[in-house]
């Protein structure tokens, strides 16, 4: 019976190939063994396996017995043209055997992948992209076409990011090889946003910063134009504080990419502030170290801090030396910049005349050429010529200054050539409003609101009118509505110079279906007055004019600025006379009347004005203007602590203020002398500086000064002037 006759475990792929041979003993039993080989697993379909295999055999023959002998060959050689395993059984005689033969292929060897490199694409969606990547191939030694699978497949929807993508190829044997490549799914381009302001620090224009204008655009590839998010950024043109401002902006497209951008906006303060310096001063040596100069205060502004306190190096009061000196007078503002605004101060030799000028003068505007000023006479002092009247400025007193700060320099040369010179100012100013006339009250019948534009309307508007000192054509607007309402309308016209002074006035507008007549009002102003004429008396002026000739004329008031008691202005005289005089006024100030005439109605006219100079009548006799026909005898009032007096004589030929009307006048002084009293005859004759002089037909002015116990002269007491006009003899 059959009988198994050997096992092999073999580790090794296998196809069976039988083969049967006959080996002939010498035993009587000549029917060798026959020998059956079982392979299991069964072969692939291709022949080849890598798993374990059992080979097996059994033996059969006639006999009863056999003796086993096995496999002979068990070495595998190669893998790919396999090894052969002769498996023999001989019988009891061992005179013959019966073979059979197993052919063992073995693959152990690999395929060989290759994947793709690696894939790159933009996100379609804020999910990835659907990607299609090339096919991974493969190659094995015997498999022609190893199974190749690769996760996630292609066309799967890939995460934006980088996504490892691992690909097997397996062949018939089940060897495998793997590998794997990247798939990179970007989110897209990010949007580019852009903001477009200052690069440049901007500079403070006050105290809150600077106005500053920005932008802020944002476009992507694929959405084209898109919103910008600024947060809380500024508006542009708004004010920016000092320092610094950072913008950040951004954007977001479809797929979620974000783009930004910053813009550092930078307010700084470096402007340095505005020092107004004093006037330049020209001084007087006191003695071989120079002088001792007080030259007043110097000012400073600034853009963001405003008025600032300025220093001046040399101070003011300090010992400067003969020759100019340079003044800086300084201001730092809080952010340290530091302004410089230099003026001199000369000291002259001790022959330089010392110029007394007024204090700064402001006055009011009389008409659209300014004002007319008189800031009185400038005389100055020298060691050696004493009191000196022969000064010369740079605009006179008694002429028209414009609406403006005017500087005026006036100088003076003592006998040995030197000059002095002082500056003040004489600012004209106008802060005197218009006067409106708004047109008459207005009522229209209608049963609807009336349109603005409609012609009455249009007409009404159109009524109003101004008129200004100074603005021959001030701007008139108004405050009418688009539309007029049912019922009335009160519409304010104001009136605006080119100074900016404001007058306003109103009118109405009745719309209905049966309005009532609007009240007659009288709204057309009085003239001005007319031939104003001012004559100066002894800290007083006596005003003469004519009042205008209209029917409902009612009254004139008189306002003077300065005021009383430091107020602004004062109303001193209401009613219809045609002359005024107005007392108690103060030496060399300033006084701006204002002449204005009312109807009975209340309507005014704009006003005529008129500026003037208080002065107090020291020199009292003969009368300023006064024609004489003899020698006079000059006289003035006594000023306390003063026993001496010098009185200088100028002759002038004709009237002194027709010689005042030009800078370039020249008084010839033909008398200097110091009496003690309060008076002194003139004669009809005299001798002064080496010359004779006689009193001959024409024109004096005569000037007065205290000369001090403390060996200084006082101011000038004034100024007079009278003409001599002998008496014609009689014939005989």
């Amino acid at each position: 019976m059959p009988r198994r006759l050997l096992a092999v475990l073999v580790p090794i792929a296998v196809t069976a190939m039988v083969l049967v041979g006959t080996a002939l003993g010498d035993h009587g039993d000549t029917t060798p063994p026959v020998v059956s080989v079982d392979v299991s697993p069964a072969p692939n379909v291709n022949g080849w396996n890598n798993t374990d295999v059992t080979v097996t055999w059994t033996v059969s023959e006639p006999e009863s017995t056999y003796e086993e002998t096995g496999c002979l060959d068990q070495t595998l050689t190669t893998e790919t043209t396999g090894t052969i395993l002769t498996c023999e059984a001989t019988n009891q005689d061992g005179l013959s055997s019966g073979t059979q033969s197993v052919t063992v292929k073995i693959d152990k060897t690999l395929p060989d992948l290759t994947v793709p490199p690696t894939q790159s694409t933009s996100a379609t969606g804020p999910d990835g992209a659907l990607v299609t990547y090339p096919a991974a191939t493969a190659t094995d030694n015997l498999d022609a076409d190893p199974t190749i699978a690769c996760s996630p497949a292609s066309g799967s929807l890939f995460p934006i990011g980088s996504t490892t993508v691992n690909c097997t190829a397996t062949d018939d044997a089940g060897n495998q090889d793997t590998d794997s490549f990247d798939v990179e799914v970007s989110g897209g381009n990010s949007p580019t946003v852009t903001i477009t302001g200052p690069a440049a620090p901007v500079e403070a224009t006050s105290a809150a910063g600077a106005t500053v204008n920005w932008s802020a655009t944002a476009t992507d590839p694929e959405d084209g134009t898109l919103p910008v998010d600024c947060g809380s950024a500024p508006p542009s043109g708004s004010t920016f504080a000092l320092g610094s401002t950072t913008i950040t902006c951004t954007a977001t497209d479809t797929v979620g990419n974000e783009g930004s951008d910053s813009l550092t906006v930078t307010v700084q303060d470096t402007t340095p502030p505005t020092v107004t310096p004093p006037a330049n001063v020209v001084a007087s040596a006191t003695g071989a170290t120079g002088a001792v100069v007080d030259y007043g205060v110097a000012t400073a502004t600034d853009l963001v801090d405003g008025a600032l306190t300025a220093a001046c190096v040399p101070a003011s009061g300090t010992l400067f030396p003969l020759g100019t000196t340079t003044v800086a007078c300084t201001a730092t503002d809080d952010a340290g910049n530091t302004g410089t605004a230099p003026f001199t101060v000369t000291v002259q030799d001790a022959g330089a005349p010392v110029v007394d000028v007024p204090d700064n003068v402001t006055v009011e505007a009389t008409g659209p050429a300014g004002a007319t000023v008189n800031y009185g006479t400038v005389t100055a002092t020298d060691d050696v010529d004493g009191p000196l009247t022969d000064v010369t400025c740079s605009k006179a007193s008694g002429t028209v200054f414009p609406i403006a700060q005017t500087s005026v320099t006036c100088s003076a040369t003592d006998s040995q050539g030197n000059t002095g010179s002082a500056t003040f100012f004489v600012t004209v100013r106008d802060t005197t409003p218009p006067v409106v006339t708004p047109p008459a009250d207005i009522a229209i019948k209608s049963t609807a609101p009336i349109p603005a534009t409609d012609a009455v309307i249009q007409a009404f508007l159109g009524g109003a009118s101004a008129a200004d000192l100074v603005d021959e054509a001030p701007a008139i607007s108004n405050d009418a509505p688009a539309t007029f309402e049912l019922g009335f309308t009160t519409v304010t016209f104001t009136a605006r110079d080119d100074h900016g002074n404001a007058a306003t006035a109103t009118a109405k507008v009745e719309v209905g279906p049966n309005p009532s007549p609007p009240d007659a009002v009288d709204r057309v102003p009085p003239g001005n007055i007319k031939k104003l004429a001012a004559l100066a008396g002894n800290r007083s002026y006596l005003f003469r004019w004519t009042n205008p000739k209209a029917e409902d004329f009612a009254y004139v008031e008189v306002t003077r600025s300065p005021g009383k008691n430091g107020d602004e202005d004062t109303s001193v005289y209401r009613g219809a006379k045609t002359t005024f005089r107005d007392k108690g006024l103060a030496e060399g100030e300033q006084y701006r009347y204002l002449f204005v005439s009312y109807d009975e109605a209340g309507n005014r006219s704009v006003g005529v004005a008129i500026v003037v100079l208080g002065k107090a009548q020291l020199l009292l006799s003969p009368l300023n203007g006064a024609t004489v026909a003899r020698p006079p005898k000059l006289t003035w009032k006594k000023v306390p602590n003063t026993s001496v007096h010098n009185l200088q004589l100028y002759f002038v030929g004709s009237s002194t203020t027709a010689a005042r009307s030009t800078t370039a006048r020249t008084f010839k002084k033909v008398l200097s002398v110091f009496p003690k009293g309060t008076n002194y005859q003139l004669r009809s004759s005299w001798t002064y500086a080496g010359h004779r002089y006689r009193l001959t037909r024409g024109c004096y002015t005569w000037y007065v000064w205290p000369y001090l116990s403390t060996g200084k002269y006082g101011k000038l007491l004034g100024e007079s002037e009278f003409c001599y006009k002998p008496k014609a003899k009689k014939k005989r």
